[in-house]
């Protein structure tokens, strides 16, 4: 992520609170601590990811992921919210997120999972009121995905 981009996000941070992140990364460190006395709870898919930060800080809140599709599949998916679940710890689901930052999956070629089941997610695990952001709303797939209105019903 770029420095502007951070800093939209940093200014809707007001520790404590609940800010879910999918993807992990090497900014995970940045938004734990930006976050402090609140819960900050990453999700990835990628096991070489996941082990590498894990590692570097055992201390974050980190699950791992499993995303079925493709980018290039992502106009197929638009109408059909039932394939766009995540297998989701139940806790997660049960949390109220003040802000969710969808940074992962990898989307930019045709055969990674894209950011679809994300961008569903976190439009259902938002409270009202809530903030999202998308990461790389530059591409096709995350800008359409971004605008479409989700139903925010609690699982």
């Amino acid at each position: 992520m770029e420095t502007p981009e951070i800093f939209v996000i940093f200014q809707t941070i007001r520790p404590p609170m609940n800010l879910l992140v999918f993807g992990a990364g090497n900014d995970s460190i940045f938004w734990n601590k930006a976050n402090r006395g609140g819960r900050t709870v990453f999700l990835e898919d990628e096991e070489a990811w996941f082990n590498r930060i894990q590692k570097k800080c055992p201390a974050l809140e980190i699950y791992r992921v499993h995303y079925d599709t493709r980018v290039d599949e992502w106009q197929k998916l638009i109408n059909h919210p039932e394939k766009l679940e995540l297998k989701l710890p139940a806790d997660i689901r049960e949390t109220t997120w003040d802000t969710v930052l969808v940074d992962g999956p990898a989307g930019y070629a045709p055969d990674k999972p894209g950011r679809m089941k994300s961008i569903y997610e976190a439009s259902r695990l938002v409270k009202p009121g809530g903030s999202v952001f998308v990461h790389d709303s530059e591409r096709e797939a995350e800008r359409v995905w971004g605008k479409i209105p989700r139903k925010r019903e609690r699982c």
